[in-house]
């Protein structure tokens, strides 16, 4: 598994000695992206895109007051087809590890879908492995495979409520969850 973080070791260290483990807050929440995340998510989804597969990515960060704040792009290893993408199983407990070692929680996946009418719903194979179940855990589903990069108000973005994913309408997605530069999210948490 790749990890990609905007802080760096001794600063996510430092935030779990300083603020301790904290509780998932109660949806709905703000969520704040950082551009060089989108820009990572993007490319790595894209690099099984370019040949029609599916691929997935989790992020993961911190409650703050103002919203949730995306701090780390998890790249676990895949295995894929065109019409689904599943993490491996030798993944999970790393994921779970790297998430508890530096007290984050995981918010938000993102992966591909290809083209078409129905591109951005959740489907059969979505629904029965999530990657999340907490309540207020986001599913963004990006089309083309994201040859065009991650678009927050064009993906579908799914919510789940009560272990039941409910689809976020357009303006809901666009006053919820922002892109912000990268300073932007460290200096809400360092």
């Amino acid at each position: 598994m790749e990890v990609i973080s905007v802080l760096t070791e001794m600063e996510l260290d430092r935030r779990l000695t300083t603020a301790g483990r904290t509780a998932r807050p109660a949806p709905p929440y703000a969520v704040f992206f950082p551009e060089c995340l989108i820009t990572r998510a993007a490319s790595h989804l894209w690099q099984n895109g370019r040949h029609g597969l599916e691929q997935i990515v989790l992020w993961a960060g911190y409650p703050t007051p103002q919203g949730v704040a995306l701090t780390t792009l998890l790249l676990p290893e895949t295995e894929a087809e065109p019409l689904w993408v599943r993490i491996l199983p030798a993944e999970q407990p790393k994921i779970v590890a790297w998430l508890h070692r530096y007290g984050q929680l995981l918010f938000v996946e993102a992966h591909t879908h290809g083209d078409g009418p129905f591109a951005t719903e959740l489907s059969e194979e979505d629904r029965r492995h999530p990657a999340g179940r907490q309540d207020g855990f986001l599913t963004v589903i990006v089309t083309g495979y994201a040859r065009h990069g991650i678009h927050l108000p064009g993906a579908g973005v799914w919510e789940c409520q009560r272990l039941i994913y409910r689809r976020v309408p357009s303006a809901e997605v666009t006053r919820r969850l922002r892109v912000v530069t990268d300073e932007e999210v460290r200096r809400v948490l360092i």
